[in-house]
């Protein structure tokens, strides 16, 4: 058993609002555990991670001030390489895409 240590950290931006999400053992949120807001390029949030069995266990979104948003999954899976997502996931809808044109924050 191992355990890691993630540092996020906004860069050149200011992140509203952080939602730090638990995840349960069928890949499913449990509810939000932790929020942070207004993080600026000189703030960080560091994530002590435990990787027991490879289960994904923790999962975290970000907004923009525009209404779009990103997620991540802390996740590891060490046994057979089978990961479903990779990375981050943007999610834009048709209101965060106005606001953007009308700088409308």
């Amino acid at each position: 058993m191992g355990i890691l240590t993630i540092v996020f950290r906004p860069v050149d931006c200011v992140i509203p609002k952080l939602k730090v999400y638990g995840v349960n053992s069928c890949g499913r949120t449990d509810g939000v555990i932790d929020t942070f807001r207004d993080l600026t390029p000189e703030d960080a949030v560091c994530f002590r991670l435990e990787r027991a069995e490879c289960i994904p266990r923790y999962k975290i979104r970000w907004y923009s001030e525009y209404g779009e948003y990103a997620e991540h999954e802390f996740s590891d899976n060490l046994r057979n390489g089978i990961n479903t997502v990779d990375g981050i996931e943007y999610h834009i809808n048709f209101v965060s895409v106005l606001r953007r044109a009308l700088d409308l924050r």
